[in-house]
């Protein structure tokens, strides 16, 4: 059965986050390719918001008056095996969006400093806290079994 993960952030207000969603679009196809030699995650998105437009939190096209920046997945196994994973796969983009960040700017470089980026995401994690840690899942299937179509 999968795990939820819905990693919200607030953004610095100092920072672009436009430069942000940029840095991320330039690195979608490594960031597909990490996703795909991982193997356990079922979908994953970044999200923008902007909690100062309460009732959509919809940004702007570019994201510019972002406040906060969610990633949300699903995954299959332990979380630490997932993040230390991820880790192996995409240090420098964690790097990187930690810098975008309001309190994480002082863990990069996260392949030196898992614990401390592990619980960061923990304290970030909405997933984590009732009422949000339920999940509904059509299938019970791990992401290579669906892969091979065996589910």
């Amino acid at each position: 059965m999968a795990n939820p993960l819905t990693f919200v952030v607030q953004l610095d207000p100092n920072q672009s986050p436009t430069k942000l969603l940029e840095y991320i679009a330039a690195n979608q196809a490594q960031i597909d390719n990490a996703l795909n030699t991982v193997g356990t995650v079922h979908y994953a998105r970044f999200i923008f918001m902007n909690t100062n437009n309460p009732l959509t939190l919809q940004p702007d096209q570019m994201a510019s008056n972002a406040t906060h920046m969610s990633v949300i997945t699903a995954y299959d196994g332990d979380f630490d095996k997932y993040i230390q994973d991820f880790t192996n796969q995409l240090s420098g983009l964690f790097d990187a969006l930690l810098s975008f960040t309001v309190d994480g700017q002082h863990i990069p470089p996260v392949s030196q400093n898992l614990k401390a980026f592990e619980d960061y995401i923990h304290a970030h994690n909405l997933s984590d806290f009732t009422p949000n840690n339920s999940m509904y899942s059509a299938y019970t299937c791990i992401v290579q079994q669906v892969r091979t179509l065996n589910c």
